[in-house]
């Protein structure tokens, strides 16, 4: 049980370190479709769908990369999500993190 909150964001494993936007989305056709999108520089602000497709892709990503250790916390969840769309501007991330995907609504944290 956690019950202490760190007041510093945990550093990623080595193995959530290496993985980029690319990696995380590659088995999703609707992913693919949105990377190709932002790879070319489109503009997502706003698309709801877009970004709730992107939260459900890195979200399992990131639950199959920690299933031997534990269970994510949402500040990782955050923070990882934060690595991964960095290089794209044109995304608003808070938006992507606050999206409310199915992983969301099945209390992963």
């Amino acid at each position: 049980r956690r019950c202490r909150v760190s007041p510093y964001l945990p550093p990623l494993s080595p193995e959530l370190e290496r993985l980029q936007l690319s990696d995380v989305l590659q088995n999703e056709v609707d992913s693919n479709a949105i990377l190709r999108l932002l790879e070319e520089g489109q503009d997502l602000t706003g698309d709801q769908s877009k970004h709730n497709a992107l939260y459900r892709s890195i979200s399992m990503s990131l639950l199959e990369n920690c299933r031997t250790r534990y269970s994510p916390t949402h500040v990782e969840r955050q923070f990882f999500m934060a690595k991964l769309l960095r290089p794209f501007p044109q995304i608003d991330i808070l938006s992507v993190s606050n999206s409310e995907g199915p992983v969301a609504k099945h209390g992963y944290y």
